[in-house]
This record gives C-alpha cells, structure tokens and sequence, in this order.
C-alpha cells in the first residue's frame, strides 16, 4: 500500500476548528473513477455479448449448419470469456487519494489543499504565534474548498473504437428487439442450443385431436396451426374432421371469416405442442390446464369437457411463455336430454299381451328405455262388506284396526313395488317409433288399474320421462270353469295370504270332482300337491310357488300345450332382439334364428289344432285392412330376417323381426275371434247364422230340383214350411243387423223377396218355377254376406277402403288373420310378389329388397372365394380379413 493510502487511513485533526466532511463526495468521485477504467476494460466482451443477441434475435444462428452453429457460438464464448480476463487483470481500483486529486482537478483547485487539511504542524507545538499562524492557515483553505465538484465520469471509449462500431451493433441490436418482440426468450434458447434450435425453428407446432363420446358416433376433430386450407370432412365418414390454418392468432381463418368448431360436449381434448420455450397452458371456457412434458421441447395435455362447460360462443386458446400461440373459435354443444311420450293409448294384442306404442328422440340417440308400472290403488283385495260390522240394532259401525304380521307386511310391501320392464328399442336410433308387447296376463296386477311411465336414457345416462298414463292391465279371461277358479285363488292368494286356509278348502273341493277336468292326471296332481304344500308349509316363501303353479295348471286347463309353446316363442324373440341389438357374433344369431323357427313351427302347430273344430267362414274382420296369414308367409318373413343377418346388416334385421313379432303378436285364429264378448261377438254369431242359412237353402234348392225333374210333386206343406222358415230367419237376421249397423245389405234384401217368390210357386206345387228365384236367392245370400262383412269391418275396424274377409284357402288350409295396420310383406293377400320389395322400417333403417340381398350375398361369396386363394399379397389379405370380420 502506498504512503498516500496509508496517510488517507490516519485519522483526520481533531483541532478545535477541524475541516469540512468529504466523505459523499469522494465516493462520488471513486465511483465515477471506476467506471472510466471499468468501461473500456470491459468493452470487448460486452461487444461480443452484443454481437451474440443481434444474431440471437435476427435467428440467424438456427439457419446455419449444426457444425458452424456450433463452431460461432464457441468462439463468442471463448471470446467473451479471454476479453473478461484481460480486462479484469487490467482493472486498478482507485484510492482516496486519486479521488482527492479528482475533486480538485475537477473544481479548479491548486496547491492541493484537500491533502494540506490533513498535514499537521511540524515544529513549534508549544509556540503560541506558530500555531495561531497555523489555524489562521487553515481557515483560509476552508474557505477556499467550498463548492467542491465531482465531475461526470468520462471513459474515452472513443480511444479504444476509433471506428465507433459501437454505434452500429446499438442500432443493430435496437432493431434485432423489435423483430423478436414476444418471441425473444424463445430465439435465445434456439442460438444457444445447436441442432435443438432447428427442431424448435418457427413459431411452436400445436396438434390437437378432439374425440366425441362415443356415443355420439361423431368423427374426431382434429386442429392444428399449420399452413393447410381448412378442410371439413363430413361426420359420417370415419376419418377425422381436419381444420388448420396459416395463422398464429387464428389457426383456420379464411377469406370468409373465422370459421367456428363444434364441439360436442363430454369431448376430450389431446393438445400437444412442439418447440417454444417455457410450459405451454390450454384454456376453454373453464378449462385452464398446464401441458406436461413429454420429451425435449414435446408437451401434451388431456382434458374433458365437463357437462357443465357449456359455453356457447368461447374459445380455444394455447399460451407459452406469456404470449398466445394458436386460438380457435369453438362451440360447446351441449348434450340434450332424450325425449319420449307415448304414440297412443296402451292396447291389448290378439294374444292379451299389454301393447305400448311409444316415440322418442335424441340429438345423438336413445341407448335404453324402461316401462315402470306402478299400481294405483294399494292395499288388501277384498269386497267393501267384509269390513263392515254391525251392532246389536242393526246400524254399521267402523271395524277394529287389523293387526298384519310383518311377514305379511313386508310380502304386500314386496307385491305394491313399482314394476319394471326392459324396452327392446333400435340401437342408438336418434328418433324411434316402436310398439312393444309384454304378457302380463299372469302379474298380479292383471285387471287392476295402473299408472305406466318410460323412462328413456340416452348414452350420456340422461333420463327423459314421459308423463304418467293410467290404464287397465289386460287380464285373461279364462272359459274353462276349472281354471277360472285357479285363477280366482291364485289371486285371492296373493293379495290376502292369511286366506290360505280357506284356499286350501277350495282346492280339496276341486280335487274331489276330477270330472270337472276331464279327469286330466296332471290337473289332478296338480291340485293335490298345492293343497298338500299349503298345509304342510306354512311359510310366505312357498306361496310364489304355488302361484305359479296355479298359473301354468289353469293354462293347460284352457290351451294345452298352445300357452306353453306361446311362452317358448316370447322368450325367443326377446333373446334374439338383445342379442341383434348388441350386435353379437354370427354364430349366436344364427342359433337363436333356428330357435324362433322351431318355436314357431310348434306355436302355429298348436294354433291350427284349437282351429280344426271351427266352421270354414270368414275370418275375423277387426280391421279392413288386415289380410289372411299362413305359416308360409311368416316362414317367408323369417328366412328373410336371416339372410339380413348373415350379410351383416343387422338392424334391418332387427326391424324385420320387430315387423313379425307384431305380426304374431295380432294373431288371431278364429278361436280367440270367437271368444270376444260385445257387439263384435254378436255379429259373428249373425255371419255364422246367415252361412248355416246360405248352406240349408242351397239343400232345399237341391231337393225341390230333384223332385221336379222325377215328375214327382213334392210335398207342398214341407218345401213351402222350410222355404216360409228360411225367409223368416232372414227377415230377423236382417233386423237385427240393421238395429246394429243402421244399415241393411241390399243383396240381402233381394234375397228375401227371391225367397217369397219361391214360397209361392212352391205353394201353387210348381217345383220347376220355384228353383230359379231359389238359385237368385242363394246369389244373393253369398253377395250380401260379404257385405255384411264389410260394413262390419268399416264400424268396427274404422279402416277406409275393402276389407279382406277370405283366407288363402284354395284347399290349403285354414289362414290367420293379422291386425294392426298394413302388412310389410314382399308379395299381396294372394301370393303374388309385389312390384317393390324393399320395405323402409323406419329409424333411418332401409330394409333392403331381395335385389340388394343377392347382391350383397354374392359380395360375401367373393370375398370368401378371394380370401381363400393362396398368393395373394399379405395386405390384401389382410383387408379381405378385416372385411369379412363384419360378417
């Protein structure tokens, strides 16, 4: 250290007048001291410093070659770290001294007289004159130092850059920032990092892929900030919906305006971006997620929308680094719930099952649907005497409370549960109009008035009711005296379980009288295991049991094997409409079609035996525009449903079957016609009596003929009498169908005066004038007995146009006839093949014609035959096996 440093540390005169503090000003003066050494010491790095972000910021580095990328920045660094070193070796700190001397330069002081305030006097100590001349001294250069000056510092960099490049690499920098503004962080990052930085060139690359749910069945959505022409392809195609653009701001705008995405809600979004700098951030509506990251310079985030980000107009925006890398304009489509109500009124099939005919839709489709039942009226099923008392005068009074046990209780709580039904609907269809059957002829409930209600579900689980129907459940009824009186107890013994004891009397007395039942050994086991098992059992468990088997026993008392084979045929088609609905393999289906085949072979087998005993007459004639069936045609319409099948077009299957389990549903044999009560029973006894008529006077036309040919006069009191009695049924029969339909045939009334004329040749024993108005009147009968049925069908059917009362017939056997609307058959009432086969099912289901069934048969078959042949390139194969794996 130096005698001028060592003097500046000695402490300052503490004389009674000391001098003025300079401490502010010489650090001033230090400090500015310091920077004119420090600055030109320093330049050369800083310059080069200056140099790297002028390149930086341009992005010039990225475009060069890895290896002279490399090679530039290395040397910059060298460079500014040597430049460093030399400078800070270079590099003297200044002292107080150099200070001292800088203040007085800078206010024009000589003579130093900073350094004279710290000199101290020499000799003469003790002398009085000394040191007063001393103080005096003093005094004088204080007063001279006031207003001392530091001065701006002054590093002559002009010396060192006598070309002043330093003025041109400050523009050039200036500018540099103004091109990378927003984006400099990130072209920083590409000049430091050599073959990196050509990966991250550019603005940053953002993929997205939106999925729909997947019960939408809407394609994906894919966006991304390229340089393509948006392109929307449409949804019903498997590919994805591809929109891009050349902006960063608006990733797909075009001339005509920004272009707004829709996007269904319950989505996922999959963002990944490449390249930028710093963790990238994905924002809609609620949405606002970091992306995560997945390899150098890769992120990626997953997101879903939730039902409650419903945003209608918002968008979709990617940040990084504080700055907005891509945005979308985007629409949240919000997933409606589905709607159903009830088409019409709840109706009994032929066969008594509950029919339902229901529509509903959904933007995206009805995935299931439920019928919930629930009973209006709840409570112990007895008459309103039984709990009425009465007192010694005679007057009513209230009954005592009854006592339930809790078994009990909790059995009526069990049995006045709501009851659910499963509704077989299209799959995903997004509008329906179905009509379901469900036998419910043997629930408890049958007969009892009920409230029903559908509750549909779309694929998101969201619930759309109908309103509540009140309705009457079909009950059957039983003609058998033997199985009304099993049903009777079957429900005595379901709505009061306490009566068993009173059941089990009923059933002893049945038992007792096997003649009742045709002395059937079933029937009779039948009884005497339910008596036994109700005396010997005395629990609530068994009682399910025996109701059932009250059931079964009563419907082999009135059909035989038909309920049994009806019942097989319902479980069949319910399993095979499941299974087309859930789309299951080739192999099921065609063993649940085999199934349905035999079930209704063995159902229309028993069918036909409860018709043998039937007289051949019309058909029923509920409708006009039903039409006669025979086992082929529904055999026809099956065979059709499983060539729809095997090429894999399953929901026209599905819709096929639908047709023919509606079909078999509205099948009435004459049997179940015959036993309707009403006014529909009334005019088919009357259609009966005008055939047995039609039938007694083409033999007394034949008998009168015969004897006037033999020359014989016949007797006249007998021909005239049964002719007299014929025309007198019909003047009846005619009454009493014009009191019922208000209207009489007039072929019919021909008929009666053709019969009068016969009357009276018969009287004059004229037989060869009375057979030709006998043969008008016969004509006549049989034209008016077929306008008799068509005037009953148009009052009791309400159908527009004529009606088909006949079969098939034509020594073929005996027909059904089918109810319900129009048939949805390939050929007419007479077997010949219509002009159009192909049938539309509705649900945006076509049914395909036989044309298109062949065709798509012999598409199949070459698939086969080429997937077969050996040498086929393995990608063909490979597509061939992914074609025929529809199948």
């Amino acid at each position: 250290m130096s005698s001028e440093t060592k003097a500046a540390d000695k402490p300052e005169n503490t004389s009674s007048n000391p001098g003025p503090n300079l401490g502010r000003q010489l650090l001033l003066a230090r400090l500015s001291l310091m920077w004119e050494r420090a600055w030109p010491a320093l330049w050369p790095a800083t310059g080069l410093g200056g140099v790297f972000l002028t390149l930086a910021f341009f992005d010039i580095l990225p475009e060069l070659p890895i290896w002279l990328h490399g090679f530039v920045l290395a040397a910059i660094v060298i460079g500014i770290l040597y430049a460093l070193y030399l400078g800070i070796k270079s590099l003297a700190l200044p002292g107080v001294t150099a200070a001292r001397r800088r203040i007085e330069s800078k206010s024009g002081l000589i003579h130093r007289p900073l350094s004279m305030l710290r000199d101290q006097l020499a000799t003469g100590k003790n002398d009085p004159q000394s040191r007063a001349l001393w103080q005096l001294h003093r005094l004088r250069t204080i007063e001279k130092i006031r207003g001392l000056r530091v001065g701006l510092p002054s590093p002559k960099l002009a010396h060192h850059d006598p070309l002043a490049l330093r003025g041109a690499l400050l523009v050039l920098l200036i500018i540099g920032i103004t091109i990378a503004w927003g984006d400099g962080f990130n072209r920083i990052a590409r000049a430091l990092m050599p073959g990196v930085g050509s990966a991250l060139n550019g603005p940053a690359v953002v993929d997205i892929w939106i999925t729909p749910p997947a019960h939408t069945r809407l394609a994906p959505i894919f966006l991304n900030a390229g340089k393509q022409k948006p392109d929307v392809r449409k949804k019903s195609k498997p590919a994805p919906l591809l929109i891009s653009g050349g902006s960063q701001k608006d990733a797909f705008s075009t001339k005509g305006g920004p272009q707004r995405v829709s996007i269904p809600e319950g989505s996922t979004i999959l963002a990944q971006l490449a390249g930028g700098w710093g963790t990238p951030r994905i924002v809609l509506g609620t949405i606002d997620a970091l992306f995560k990251p997945v390899a150098d310079g890769t992120y990626k985030v997953t997101r879903k929308i939730a039902p409650g980000n419903r945003a209608d107009k918002t968008r979709l925006t990617i940040r990084q680094g504080g700055s907005e890398i891509a945005s979308w304009p985007v629409r949240i489509i919000p997933d409606q719930s589905p709607i159903i109500r009830f088409a019409d009124d709840p109706g009994q099939s032929g066969r008594g099952a509950l029919s339902i005919k229901i529509e509903g839709s959904d933007d995206y489709g009805i995935a299931k649907a439920k019928l919930y039942i629930r009973r209006l009226r709840i409570g112990l099923e007895k008459d309103e005497d039984t709990n009425k008392d009465t007192n010694k005068d005679g007057k009513d009074q209230k009954p005592e409370p009854e006592t339930i046990d809790p078994e009990t209780e909790a059995a009526l709580k069990k049995l006045n549960a709501p009851h659910e039904l499963a509704l077989t609907l299209a799959s995903n269809a997004r509008a329906i109009s179905e009509t379901s059957f469900h036998d419910l002829t043997a629930h408890p409930w049958a007969g009892l008035e009920v409230s029903l209600q559908i509750i549909a579900r779309d694929g998101a689980n969201q619930p759309g009711a109908t309103d509540s129907l009140t309705t009457v459940l079909p009950e059957r009824y039983f003609r058998h005296p033997v199985a009304r009186a099993l049903v009777l107890l079957r429900k005595r013994l379901i709505f009061d379980p306490r009566s068993r004891e009173d059941v089990v009397d009923e059933l002893i007395n049945l038992a007792t009288i096997p003649g009742s039942f045709g002395d059937d050994t079933v029937t009779f086991l039948a009884i005497q295991s339910m008596a036994r098992t109700l005396v010997y059992d005395p629990g609530l468990a068994v009682l399910s049991e025996i109701q059932k088997l009250m059931w079964d026993t009563a419907l082999h008392l009135e059909d035989g094997k038909l309920s049994m084979a009806e019942r097989r045929l319902r479980e069949i088609q319910k399993k095979l409409m499941e299974a087309l609905k859930k789309k299951a393999g080739n192999a099921e289906i065609q063993k649940l079609m085999r199934e349905l085949q035999q079930a209704m072979a063995e159902f229309l087998k028993e069918m036909m035996k409860g018709m043998k005993n039937l007289p051949n007459m019309a058909q029923p004639f509920n409708n006009p525009n039903a039409q006669s069936l025979t086992p082929r045609d529904l055999q026809r319409l099956l065979d059709r449903a499983k060539e729809l099948a095997m090429t894999g077009n399953l929901d026209a299957a599905r819709q096929l079957l639908s047709m023919l389990r509606k079909m078999l549903e509205n099948l009435r044999s004459g049997k179940f016609a015959q036993g309707r009560g009403g006014k529909q029973g009334k005019a088919w006894k009357m259609l009966r009596e005008l055939q047995d008529m039609m039938k007694r006077q083409q033999e007394l036309m034949d008998e009168t003929h015969r004897q006037s040919r033999k020359g014989k006069p016949p007797s006249a009191n007998n021909g005239a009498k049964r002719q007299d009695r014929l025309r007198d049924q019909l003047g009846k029969l005619l009454r009493k169908f014009g009191e019922m339909t208000r209207k009489i045939p007039r072929s019919l009334g021909d008929a009666e005066l053709s019969m009068r004329e016969a009357l009276e040749a018969l009287r004059k024993n004229k037989p060869g004038q009375a057979v030709p108005p006998q043969g008008r009147a016969l004509e006549n009968m049989r034209k008016g007995l077929g306008e008799m049925a068509q005037q009953l069908m148009r009052q009791f059917g309400k159908g527009r146009g004529r009606g088909r009362g006949q079969g098939r017939g034509r020594g073929r056997g005996r027909g059904f006839s089918q109810r319900g609307g129009n048939m949805p058959f390939s050929h007419d009432p007479l077997g010949r093949p219509m002009p159009n086969a192909g049938m539309s099912a509705g649900d945006d289901v076509e049914i395909p014609g036989i044309s298109d069934t062949q065709r798509a048969r012999e598409i199949l078959e070459e698939l086969r035959r080429r997937a077969g042949e050996i040498g086929r390139p393995d990608a063909e194969m490979e597509y061939l096996e992914r074609l025929l794996k529809r199948f």
